[in-house]
């Protein structure tokens, strides 16, 4: 194997590491923070910032807004898929230095493994408790699957609109 060849799989390793360790950060606070919801929301709410943000209790068949009631395999196989995207896209996108597509990544697949361990071994039903009254009823795992999905599409834009060297 050659040095250049030897750095690759290391950036490679590196990448796949960092999105896995922010994954598993993701997951780990999301089942932490529902397991509080689980016991201490149950039938009541609470107003954490007066006329703004509440947590209530809320178990959700469906996707994001409560769509799609009755998919739960086609959300179980989505997020099997996005697991696959986790090891697939660091080895394969050029992503050697930490950065947003690092960060995105894993908390997009850390906040669909959330979802999917509630479809799996809540009954189908994911737990949502996150409530602003003017939005549907969310959790921690959402918030990573949407910052996740928009740090993926910046950092993707950022490699799309850069200039490469090797083009005159």
């Amino acid at each position: 194997m050659t040095r250049e060849n030897e750095t690759r799989a290391l950036s490679r390793a590196g990448s796949l590491l960092a999105v896995w360790v922010t994954a598993l950060a993701w997951l780990a606070a999301d089942l932490a923070s529902k397991a509080w919801a689980l016991k201490v929301l149950a039938g009541t709410e609470r107003e954490v910032i007066p006329g703004l943000l509440w947590f209530d209790l809320v178990r959700n068949p469906g996707a994001a807004f409560g769509l799609l009631p009755g998919g739960r395999p086609l959300f179980i196989a989505l997020a099997v898929l996005l697991l696959g995207v986790g090891v697939w896209a660091p080895l394969v996108l050029d992503m050697r230095r930490p950065g947003l597509g690092h960060l995105g990544l894993g908390l997009l697949v850390g906040g669909g493994m959330g979802n999917l361990f509630d479809r799996v071994f809540r009954g189908g039903l994911v737990v949502d408790f996150v409530d602003f009254r003017f939005w549907p009823v969310f959790n921690v795992a959402d918030i990573g699957i949407v910052v996740g999905t928009a740090l993926v599409v910046v950092f993707l834009a950022c490699r799309l609109l850069r200039p490469r060297a090797d083009v005159a």
